[in-house]
């Protein structure tokens, strides 16, 4: 008993080393703080927005895209993001453009004289990244998008955007800056003089710009914020933003679902994050036709979580850079997708033999599931490791089950047997490659197993003084066991055996 105590306190001596939140994979966001504006205080009632001139580059006539990422403390609010109008006080609405939300749904207004506008695509009235985008062209479409999908379309009537003397806007109601507040974050602001294609929006979301793109007026990426009074505007345009009753509470680290310098420069970006309420949809699923797909349940992740990812474009198989003790024939995609992680996720992750192939040679679908194998490596140097056996294949999509994806590249392979796999939390053979999430939990948590052959896995729980309060075993094929346990709040440790593998993890039980 004395072993198990010092083991016990040694893992919780770890565990409060350790930060329990993740890093933002970079960058900087505009927040602005509903409570901060609405109790008393010295910031009480306080707007907060940017003010970005009214330079010719502004006064678009002809085309315009309105594009940001959006975070929304209160989505069902109506609440203005960008705009240029002059209403002559509020007294006469003709000339301008401006993009908002309203009710949860994207609500554009374009003035020609006459006004054109729409309120649609709904999103769920929780606090959740979405992407936005607004285009119009004259005498063509008008359209609306959201999350790189297009949610409406209509005709553009009338003549061109009419021209005024105001400011552009970002944040508060552009003919009145006291009224209609962005209230939560955003992120990536990007105003275009050219309607910009469905392909375009959808390919260009998770990733940055180099702001000499042709039509682009107005970029507010925030990373550049050097803390002073102006925001300075990316675009080739340099129309400048100051920062109206901003302080340093207003610039903060970034957690919109964005890709990292490695991921941005892969080919056909898609990201899976948690945009909706649990109860309308879940699991999230995100389906591609480069080959890989990811679906992440809302229960039991975290919330702010996010993946996004982006394959190197190659067609094919290849066998270079297999791990070294890989069975014979083994061979693999030539393409390889890699990621960006924030938080902790732990999707499902899908390939199409075909679709990954990319035109070229595919991997075979005739192998039983344990021989197709999950490969990963940091960069393009390394070989790659066996992580992960696939759960399952069924035509040509073969599926690993709750895997926790982390910064990495990925490949997919196949072989005559199974590989020998690399734990996922230690590539000590004596490991059980296994996963507990969420943690910390209210008691209700999963554990997630990998085991390159059938095995039965014991599975106890015990208490910071070492005694044991829970036990159970299961099959490591069924892969996933959910616990719902009415604990005591306070510190845990589980531990998982497999033959002579085990896993031993500290969770944390908060409060119901």
């Amino acid at each position: 008993m004395k072993r198990l105590y010092y083991l016990l306190f040694l893992l919780l001596s770890c565990f409060c080393l350790n930060s329990l939140s993740a890093q933002t994979p970079g960058g900087k966001m505009y927040f602005a703080d509903v409570s901060v504006f609405n109790n008393p205080g010295p910031n009480q009632g306080i707007v907060r927005f940017f003010r970005c001139g009214n330079a010719p580059s502004v006064n678009i006539t002809n085309g315009i895209t309105m594009e940001t990422w959006v975070k929304l403390t209160i989505p069902t609010d109506n609440q203005k993001i960008m705009g240029k109008v002059d209403a002559d006080g509020g007294a006469s609405f003709n000339d301008g453009y401006m993009l908002g939300i309203n009710s949860s749904r994207i609500n554009p207004e374009i003035w020609t004289p006459g006004n054109q506008s729409f309120q649609e695509g709904f999103m769920p009235p929780v606090s959740s990244w979405h992407h936005i985008a607004v285009t119009y062209k004259v005498d063509d479409v008008y359209r609306g998008y959201l999350d790189g999908v297009m949610v409406h379309e209509q005709a553009a009537a009338g003549g061109q955007i009419v021209n005024d003397n105001s400011d552009l806007i970002v944040g508060i109601a552009p003919w009145d800056p006291r009224f209609f507040m962005t209230f939560g974050s955003l992120d990536e602001v990007r105003i275009w003089d050219v309607p910009r294609t469905p392909a375009e929006i959808r390919d260009n979301m998770f990733k940055s710009l180099n702001g000499d793109e042709p039509g682009l007026v107005l970029y507010l990426s925030m990373d550049n914020d050097d803390g002073t009074e102006i925001l300075e505007d990316l675009s080739s345009e340099l129309n400048h933003c100051f920062k109206e009753g901003m302080d340093e509470t207003n610039i903060l680290p970034s957690t919109c679902p964005f890709g990292n310098t490695a991921t941005q420069a892969r080919e056909d970006l898609y990201g899976l994050w948690f945009a909706s309420d649990p109860f309308l949809q879940d699991p999230r699923t995100v389906e591609t036709d480069n080959g890989l797909s990811l679906s992440s349940f809302f229960i039991g992740q975290d919330s702010a979580a996010f993946v996004v990812w982006g394959h190197n474009g190659e067609a094919g198989v290849s066998t270079e850079a297999l791990p070294a003790n890989a069975p014979a024939n083994a061979q693999r995609t030539a393409r390889s997708w890699s990621t960006t992680v924030y938080g902790d996720i732990t999707p499902t992750l899908t390939f199409n033999l075909a679709d990954a192939a990319g035109g070229g040679a595919a991997l075979p679908n005739d192998k039983p599931a344990g021989h197709y194998t999950l490969l990963q490596r940091n960069d393009d140097s390394e070989t790659f490791r066996a992580v992960a056996q696939a759960s399952s294949i069924s035509g040509d999509d073969v599926t690993f089950d709750f895997y926790p994806v982390e910064e990495k590249a990925y490949a997919l392979a196949v072989a005559d047997d199974p590989f020998d796999l690399v734990g996922l939390t230690s590539p000590d053979n004596n490991s059980l490659s296994a996963k507990v999430f969420p943690n910390p939990s209210n008691g209700s948590f999963t554990l997630a197993v990998q085991l390159p052959a059938p095995q039965e896995v014991q599975v106890q729980l015990f208490n910071y003084l070492g005694a044991e309060v829970y036990a159970t075993s299961f099959s490591s094929m069924e892969r996933v066991l959910p616990f719902g346990l009415d604990l005591p709040k306070g510190m845990y440790v589980l531990r998982a055996q497999a033959g002579q593998a085990t896993f031993n993890q500290r969770i944390i039980v908060q409060s119901r």
